[in-house]
This record gives structure tokens, sequence and C-alpha cells, in this order.
């Protein structure tokens, strides 16, 4: 990206739209990296889903919780993955090579 566009926009604090961002991951092209596919490729493997407080979930519990009205479509503070480990162990080192 052309830096004098990053500080047009930034200035103006105009809202911008990133596309295409992704195209060149594997996983984003044929699909694995779709949230039902890695809840079928890893539904019981923990995740860690709170930057604060280190808790682990597996994918079909977070799944649960995404779709729960009262917690995951109206929390205000929504988990999010936040794993700095991701990838160490064998059960999800081969994701890595599906994204960039």
């Amino acid at each position: 990206m052309d830096p004098s566009k990053v500080a047009e926009y930034e200035r103006l604090n105009k809202p911008v739209l990133v596309s295409g961002l992704m195209d060149f991951w594997s996983g984003f092209r044929d699909g694995t990296l779709k949230f039902s596919s890695l809840v079928a490729r890893f539904p019981q493997i923990p995740f860690r889903f709170s930057d604060t407080h280190g808790g682990m979930m597996d994918l079909e519990t977070y799944h649960a919780y995404c779709g729960h009205p009262l917690l995951g479509l109206m929390d205000d503070s929504p988990l999010a993955v936040y794993d700095s480990e991701f990838g160490d162990d064998d059960l999800t080192s081969c994701l890595l090579s599906e994204y960039r």
C-alpha cells in the first residue's frame, strides 16, 4: 500500500475497506480456514480465547458461545483467539501452513 494513502486516510479519520489480504492464503482459497471447517477438523482441541484470563476452550464450545443470544451475540467483550502459542503443538501446527 502506498504510504501517502495511509497518511491521507488517517489524517482525515476516513474509514477504509482493505480487501484481498487473504486471497493468497491456501486455507482461505480452499475453505479449510472457514469456521465450520475448523470446528469439523479440530472440534475438541483447546484454543486460548481470552487475552487477559488465559482461558482455554475447544471450538465446539466456542461455536455454541458464538451462537448463544445472551453470550456471544450480546457480549460487550466478546471472546476471540489470543493464542501466542498457536501452532506450537502437533495438533494445530498444520494450520500454520494455511495462512501468512
